[in-house]
């Protein structure tokens, strides 16, 4: 069974995956295992190689672009090394939904510093 992630309003959600490594690749994969629609999940990553093979074998849609599936998501989770949160931040500035989540998995990254960067609440929370 194929389900789509609601917001609050109950509108289908998009969910964006900034970076496609080993962590985000799980997480991926026990999403659509749980019954998420792979319509629904974007998957970036600077090699389009990596995103065509993550594409074909989850079915998800990919990109090397992080500001176009961030534009297109909900839900973003910022899952790239701490070292290229800056980076991705300004990629994808100016392009959010309104009222989309950005959940990040950057080790090191306090909260303070993407709020700083002008993602204030309720935008950035950890995972």
């Amino acid at each position: 069974m194929n389900r789509s992630v609601d917001s609050v309003g109950g509108a289908r959600e998009k969910v964006a995956f900034l970076g496609a490594g080993a962590v985000s690749e799980a997480l991926v994969g026990g999403a659509l295992a749980g019954g998420l629609d792979p319509g629904q999940v974007w998957v970036t990553a600077r090699s389009r190689d990596h995103v065509d093979a993550l594409s074909a074998s989850h079915g998800v849609r990919g990109t090397t672009d992080n500001a176009a599936a961030a534009s297109e998501a909900g839900i973003v989770v910022l899952a790239v090394p701490a070292a290229g949160v800056a980076q991705v931040l300004d990629e994808i500035a100016g392009r959010l939904r309104d009222g989309a989540v950005v959940v990040s998995l950057a080790d090191g990254v306090p909260l303070a510093e993407l709020e700083e960067r002008g993602w204030a609440p309720p935008g950035p929370c950890r995972a």
